[in-house]
């Protein structure tokens, strides 16, 4: 017998259920901090979420800012999958006329889905993770970092990332330091840098995102900035590139290693910069 699925929004009764979906997946590994940015998709988004015999087994959540949609969200539970559910959740998630982005998992079925909902793959993103010792092989660019605010930084992330989102870099500054880079005297870029320790305080890691330039040579000297201000704090940090990110191959060749990767997938291909930006592998 086929099983009735209710899709409907999200409600604070539903965050345990969802943080329990989100945990199974590894996602709120480094999250031990409330609120966290599934306490941000359900105060500033759309979260839904889709039930099927009294429980949640399924949630998405979609960022939708000046007309841009950023699926940040899909899972389902692991032994649910391949019944349709995250096609129902989309159904309910997007506004017809939006733009629509997101980064697509390696699982095989997403891909398809997500293009039957109007997105073509556009780039790989690769999640590149280094230790403090490949930081130290990076060129030093001459780029000094200034703390900022996210209100600072708000014009550069609009043009790099396609979209106005003061409300999502206010909730990543509680987080995260925001830092302007600086450049013979002038602002070229910005990035946040969250720091967070391991089990038992051991070990850190820093997580970077968004981090973004005005122009495709101010990234490549940004983000290089950045790492080697973090491996002053951290052990090793994580950071999403995109292929096509000057400072890609720079990364690899000082001995930052894929740790993970994602397609980023775009109803239009020029929504984000590719160049110029390092996305939030949160809230995109």
């Amino acid at each position: 017998m086929q099983v009735a699925l209710i899709v409907r929004p999200a409600t604070h009764a539903d965050l345990e259920p969802i943080r329990a979906i989100a945990n199974s997946y590894g996602n709120l590994a480094s999250w031990s901090r409330r609120p966290d940015y599934i306490d941000h998709e359900l105060a500033t988004g759309t979260l839904t979420v889709c039930g099927a015999e009294g429980e949640v087994v399924g949630f998405g959540a979609v960022l939708e800012r000046n007309g841009v949609a950023h699926l940040a969200d899909l899972f389902i539970s692991r032994d649910r999958l391949g019944q349709g559910i995250g096609k129902a959740i989309l159904e309910r998630s997007f506004t017809p006329r939006s733009r629509r982005v997101t980064f697509a998992s390696n699982d095989p079925r997403a891909l398809p889905l997500y293009m039957r909902f109007g997105m073509v793959p556009v780039a790989p993103l690769l999640y590149l993770k280094g230790s403090s010792e490949a930081a130290s092989r990076l060129p030093d660019p001459g780029v000094t970092l200034r703390d900022s605010t996210p209100a600072e930084v708000a014009a550069l992330d609009e043009a790099a990332s396609g979209r106005e989102r003061l409300q999502d870099l206010d909730f990543l500054g509680a987080h995260a330091r925001c830092f302007s880079a600086v450049y013979r005297q002038r602002v070229i870029g910005y990035g946040f840098v969250r720091l967070v320790e391991g089990p038992g305080g051991t070990a850190t890691t820093a997580f970077f995102g968004p981090v973004g330039a005005a122009t495709a040579e101010h990234s490549r000297l940004t983000v290089p900035a950045l790492l080697r201000w973090s491996a002053e704090h951290a052990t090793s940090a994580i950071v999403p590139v995109f292929g096509p990110h000057p400072a890609a191959s720079t990364l690899v060749d000082a001995g930052y290693r894929i740790e993970d990767i994602d397609t980023y997938m775009a109803s239009s291909i020029r929504l984000i910069n590719l160049e110029r930006y390092c996305p939030s592998a949160e809230l995109g």
